[in-house]
């Protein structure tokens, strides 16, 4: 259906990105935001970000994977409270629940920059290996994950951007 599709090009493609996303929450994470907030691979807040549902009070149950993004993250148990009781989860709950990767209340755009610039500066092509190994990890065994990892390893080990970052370990 349409809104399949439009959930799908959304808050699908992001979390299917080949490069790292973060979201940078600076306010309310609400409803659909609250979804596209939890498709990215990091979310960053300062003591103005809160977290709420609120689609069981306007009569509705969810959309652009909010379901299957809370379960993965907090549990079945934590999903259904969030969801069913829609209250405000602020920054130093939202922090303590994982919610939240890092909770800046000072110096926010500073501390955001030097995340940003330690991700830039790994292998890209490692990255998005990571990436796709944790997310692939929901729903492999511990022997497909093993397969997973060693082939991209592997490719990984005979890159161009491996060699030049083991060279430029050594001469530190």
């Amino acid at each position: 259906n349409d809104l399949t599709k439009k959930q799908m090009s959304l808050t699908g493609e992001l979390y299917n990105l080949k490069i790292p996303s973060i979201a940078l929450i600076t306010g309310p994470a609400a409803g659909a935001g609250f979804s596209l907030a939890l498709a990215c691979d990091m979310r960053i807040g300062n003591k103005n970000s809160f977290f709420i549902s609120n689609y069981s009070k306007i009569g509705l149950s969810g959309d652009y994977g909010i379901s299957w993004f809370l379960t993965n993250l907090l549990g079945e148990s934590k999903a259904k409270e969030i969801m069913m009781l829609n209250y405000r989860i602020y920054a130093d709950e939202a922090i303590k629940l994982g919610l939240l990767n890092f909770l800046f209340k000072k110096d926010f755009e500073k501390n955001v920059s030097k995340i940003c610039e330690e991700i830039v500066l790994q292998s890209s092509l490692a990255i998005g290996h990571i990436k796709s190994n944790i997310q692939a990890s929901k729903n492999n065994s511990l022997e497909k994950a093993f397969k997973m990892e060693a082939k991209k390893l592997i490719e990984c080990a005979n890159s161009k951007e491996h060699k030049i970052a083991v060279s430029n370990f050594i001469k530190k």
